[in-house]
């Protein structure tokens, strides 16, 4: 399949478009951030507090969400930072 340069949405339906602004990339930018800074607050509250109040399979399961939560939030920085491409 020859993928076109331009993602010409018009004459390729399947393909993607992103007509941001460089306000909304620069503000979805900063949203990753702050929830990537305020998940790594919360996890490390909650890896730290947990112990003191969970059993060892209570406390496998908070580590698991926050290992989740950051990668999450992560992934979802890498993909909508990301310059756009056909790939």
């Amino acid at each position: 399949m020859n993928v076109p340069t331009n993602c010409d949405t018009a004459a390729h339906p399947s393909y993607p478009s992103w007509n941001y602004t460089p306000a909304e990339i620069l503000a979805d930018g900063i949203v990753h951030a702050l929830g990537i800074g305020l998940g790594v607050l919360g996890a490390i509250i909650l890896v730290v507090w947990a112990p003191t109040s969970l059993d060892t399979f209570a406390l496998t399961a908070v580590l698991v969400y926050a290992t989740a939560l950051l990668a999450m939030f992560g992934i979802s920085a890498a993909y909508n930072m990301w310059p756009v491409s056909p790939t």
